[in-house]
């Protein structure tokens, strides 16, 4: 059996709304735009740093997504990392990666994203 993996990620500037969200409204936000994008999150993590930044993390029945902010930046990391199974994926997570840069940065503008696609 082959397995196909499909990671995409950006470092993305965020609104100002984003910058100073806390853990549990980040993970509220990722949570929509996974239901949103077809993908399904099993399990959840998140951390608050001092003095700043937060980072949180969905386990997804296909693999993760995760957002680490860096508020004295204005800007977020973000990694969607989804892996073929029973279906092609790819899409869902393209899809993800167009509702979180409208919803983290307020533009549809995906020039900043890069894709590493591997198959064993």
């Amino acid at each position: 059996m082959t397995i196909h993996s499909h990671h995409l990620a950006a470092i993305l500037p965020v609104t100002g709304a984003i910058a100073t969200a806390s853990s549990t409204e980040l993970l509220r936000l990722l949570r929509e735009a996974v239901q949103q994008a077809g993908l399904d999150a099993v399990g959840d993590l998140a951390t608050t740093f001092e003095p700043q930044g937060v980072s949180v993390v969905l386990i997804l029945k296909e693999s993760h997504v995760a957002l680490h902010v860096w508020p004295e930046c204005n800007k977020v990391s973000v990694d969607i990392h989804v892996c073929d199974y029973h279906q092609n994926n790819l899409p869902k997570a393209e899809n993800l990666a167009e509702r979180l840069t409208l919803m983290l940065t307020g533009r549809r503008d995906r020039s900043g994203w890069s894709y590493l696609g591997l198959k064993g």
